[in-house]
């Protein structure tokens, strides 16, 4: 796995913004592999991950990955998806109702 720097700029901003929300963010930029990644944060216990991909740096879309389910969502843009990540840790939406509204996302990769 290879770092891109635009992609971890990106990273960085989206985590900035959490911060900002008033939300814990804990960013990962390292090269290691995205199923490690998600597993260290769930033995960690974070329960949303948002993930920066070259899809991202292409049409801005984000995924966001619920730790409980391991499903995750294709959200549009960066505005979408911290609005759905304050709604979702603040419980002012439910997990069922994000995937009612998005859909499912399954990685080509």
């Amino acid at each position: 796995v290879r770092k891109v720097p635009a992609q971890e700029e990106k990273a960085l901003e989206i985590a900035d913004e959490l911060v900002e929300t008033g939300l814990y963010s804990q960013t990962d930029v390292s090269s290691t592999a995205i199923g490690k990644k998600y597993a260290r944060f769930d033995e960690i216990g974070i329960p949303f991950v948002i993930t920066v991909d070259p899809q991202t740096l292409e049409d801005g879309s984000i995924t966001l990955r619920e730790r409980d389910s391991q499903e995750q969502i294709r959200v549009p843009d960066v505005n979408s998806v911290l609005k759905l990540a304050q709604q979702l840790c603040t419980g002012l939406t439910k997990w069922s109702e994000v995937v009612e509204q998005y859909g499912l996302f399954v990685s080509s990769s």
